[in-house]
């Protein structure tokens, strides 16, 4: 566990701003929001299991 909980946050707002440039670039393809859903759900699960 990291020192500084606002370090964790900084990297978590970063890697959340780089996925949804990348979605928001594919967005059109079926591929891209099937990706997005999984993301998300993967997400969801990591946070409930924390």
């Amino acid at each position: 566990m990291p020192s500084r909980p606002s370090e964790t946050k900084c990297k978590y707002v970063h890697s959340v701003k780089s996925n949804t440039s990348s979605i928001l670039q594919a967005r059109h393809t079926k591929a891209a929001y099937n990706g997005y859903i999984a993301q998300g759900r993967k997400f969801l699960a990591n946070l409930m299991a924390s």
